[in-house]
Parts: C-alpha cells; sequence; structure tokens
C-alpha cells in the first residue's frame, strides 16, 4: 500500500453571532454536538435547537444561520443523525433530521415548514444518518443506521419542480425500507419477547456504517441485470459495511439482504500479538495470545478501502491500552477481506492511561 496521506483542515470562518451566543448561554446540562458535510454547510445542536450556516463562504464571512427546531426526544441528539443536502436545481439546502426514537424530520428548504414521519424501531436507538452519493430522479436517499445494527434505506422524493419567480407549495415524501433488522417479527418473535424479553443484550454494538458501491468490473459473469434507471439505487450494486466492536458486515442494499461476515478485530489481534510482543503463532504462545483483547473504534472510506482504527490491551502484561492504524481493500460485494493490508501501531502518548472506560475517553480524544 502506498503511504496514505491524512490532512486536517482547519475552518478558518468565526462562527456566526447566533451561534456564538448559543454556545455561551448553553446550560453544563445540555448536549452539544456538531458536524459538516461536503457540500460546504455546517450544523450545531444544542438542546432541541439546529443551527444551519455555510462554512466556505467565498468572502470570509460566516453568514447567518438558519435556526430550526427538532422533534421532541426523551434521549439526547447527536449531530451524526442530521444530514444537509443539496438539491440539483436549488440554491439553497434541504435538512433531515431524526430523533433518537425513529421520528424523521423533513425541511425541503429551510424558510419552507416541515413535514414528520417516523420508522418503527421496535426500541431501538437510531447512530447515524448518512446520505448516499446518488444522483437519481427517484428521490434522495439516506441510509438510516441503529445502535443495535439495524440498517433502514430512508427515501426523500420531494416532488419539486422549481419556477423561477414563482410562489410554490413544496411538499415532500419519506418512504423507508428494511435492509435489516434485529426486531423480532412475527407471532412467534414477538411471543418469545414477550416471555424471554427483548433480547438486545445480544445484539452487537454498531460502531459505524459505511456505504461502499461494488465496481463494474466486479459485476462481470455475475447475475446483475441493470436497471432501466442506471441511477437509479437498484440499477447500483450499493452495500452497507457495518462496523462493530469485533466484526465487519457487508449488506447489499438492493436485494436487503447479508452477503458476508468478518472478524476483523481477530486478524488485528495477530499484528499486536507480533509487534509488541512478539508472540508467534505456537503452542507455547496460546496462554498469553487468550489474554489478548483486541477491538474496533472508528472507522471511514478511503480510496477503495477502509482504514480502521483499532485498540488493544494485554492483561497478562499491563492494563494499557494500545492503537493501532489498519487498513484493508481486498473486499467487494461477495467477499471479506482475508488480511489486513497495511498495519501500523501508534505511538503511545504516556503509560498512564489503562482499562478505564472514562480515562480512554479522554485518551482518544487526546489522539484525534
Amino acid at each position: 500500500m502506498e503511504s496514505v496521506e491524512l490532512v486536517l483542515e482547519s475552518v478558518e470562518n468565526d462562527y456566526p453571532g447566533l451561534v456564538r451566543e448559543a454556545l455561551a448561554a448553553k446550560e453544563p446540562n445540555n448536549s452539544c454536538s456538531a458536524s459538516l458535510s461536503s457540500c460546504g454547510y455546517a450544523w450545531l445542536i444544542v438542546g432541541h435547537n439546529l443551527y444551519v450556516w455555510k462554512y466556505d463562504a467565498e468572502d470570509g464571512y460566516a453568514c447567518a444561520p438558519a435556526v430550526l427546531n427538532l422533534p421532541p426526544s426523551g434521549l439526547p441528539y447527536n449531530a451524526q443523525t442530521v444530514c444537509v443536502y443539496k438539491k440539483q436545481g436549488f440554491s439553497t439546502f434541504g435538512i433531515v433530521a431524526v430523533t433518537p426514537e425513529g421520528v424523521f424530520r423533513h425541511w425541503s428548504m429551510p424558510d419552507r415548514q416541515f413535514s414528520d414521519s417516523s420508522v418503527d424501531l421496535d426500541r431501538e436507538v437510531v447512530l447515524s444518518l448518512t446520505r448516499i452519493n446518488l444522483h437519481s430522479s427517484d428521490g434522495i436517499y439516506f441510509l438510516l443506521a441503529t445502535t443495535t445494527c439495524s440498517l433502514f434505506l430512508l427515501n426523500v422524493n420531494a416532488n419539486i419542480t422549481p419556477t423561477p419567480g414563482k410562489r410554490q407549495r413544496l411538499s415532500s415524501e419519506i418512504t423507508v425500507k428494511i435492509i435489516h433488522t434485529n426486531a423480532r417479527t412475527g407471532i412467534g418473535g414477538k411471543l418469545a419477547s414477550a416471555i424471554f424479553g427483548e433480547g438486545r443484550q445480544s445484539g452487537s454494538r454498531l460502531i459505524k456504517a459505511l456505504v461502499y458501491e461494488q465496481s463494474n468490473d466486479e459485476l462481470v459473469g455475475s447475475n446483475f441485470i441493470t436497471s432501466s434507471s442506471s441511477n437509479s439505487i437498484s440499477g447500483k450494486n450499493m452495500h452497507v459495511l457495518a462496523v462493530t466492536e469485533y466484526h465487519l458486515h457487508s449488506y447489499s442494499i438492493r436485494d436487503s439482504a447479508k452477503i458476508w461476515s468478518c472478524e476483523l478485530a481477530e486478524m488485528a489481534g495477530e499484528h499486536f500479538a507480533l509487534d509488541l510482543w512478539n508472540l508467534h503463532d505456537i503452542e507455547k504462545h496460546n496462554h498469553w495470545r487468550e489474554k489478548i483483547e483486541t477491538w474496533i473504534l472508528d472507522v471511514v472510506n478511503i480510496r477503495n478501502g477502509a482504514l480502521i482504527l483499532f485498540a488493544c490491551c494485554n492483561k497478562v502484561i499491563s492494563t494499557q491500552i494500545h492503537f493501532a492504524f489498519g487498513y484493508i481493500s481486498e473486499y467487494d460485494g461477495s467477499h471479506p477481506p482475508i488480511a489486513l493490508e497495511w498495519f501500523c501501531i501508534l505511538k503511545a502518548l504516556s503509560n498512564e492511561y489503562k482499562v478505564n472506560q472514562q480515562i480512554f475517553s479522554i485518551y482518544f480524544n487526546k489522539l484525534l
């Protein structure tokens, strides 16, 4: 693998006045979260208020933000459950937000009336809402993921044809397709839930859900049939890469089916064992290797693969946590990765960081 270049770019523009005021007036117990999009917009959530503004203005001036009210929720919001998008033919932006309980609110334009809808998550909690970069006349697509690895395809069909100089009434329709769900369905499933409980503890905790597309070369010789609209979601072989603490799972959006699973943390554990403690895959090292715990912290799409951040601890030796980056590229819609193409252990900032959730969070923030 060639050297990977990761660049952190600071946003030089100052916050708009309303955003600075909201941050200054924020109560200590109020949740606060922020993010930005590739289309040039940033957003901040303070309580149930959403502030959206353009951060890459050419004149360097931070314009006044749109201030919107999010749907009521009993759980704190996260900026990862909000998406700001640009629609072809419009100079302004649209916004989709979802509560942790699954209530959607869509603004086709920030100064227009919103529309609400919901999806039955069966007591699951929303983790993220991700825009699928697909230019289609069918609508605008988003991936909704829950903390327990249920996946839904959200289609926002605005049905808008802009007419210059004419005031229009805008409407939108949101449809939801289940890609994968942990919910128990049917009479038997509901009866088991009533008797034995929901059983959510058995589900894996989702770290992140990424979207990737199988290339045309990989479709040669397959049963794939091109849709009449090559830009529709059914005309693309789109997949979801669901990343849990120890595994990767690939799901087909078109077929709503799991394609493969991979124990990626175990692969990384082999590298940690060899690089840090020189523990080879031999019988006399088995006892030491069994005490090594490795898990996944984060992952991002990069080039034609994924860059993964791992954590590892060998409790036989110490309680120190070690970190490493790994890269995978040899996977597609049909085959899981068989090895890490590249692995690099990060230099420890200090030896004082132990296996403690609160201290670990501080360490990870310093690392980023």
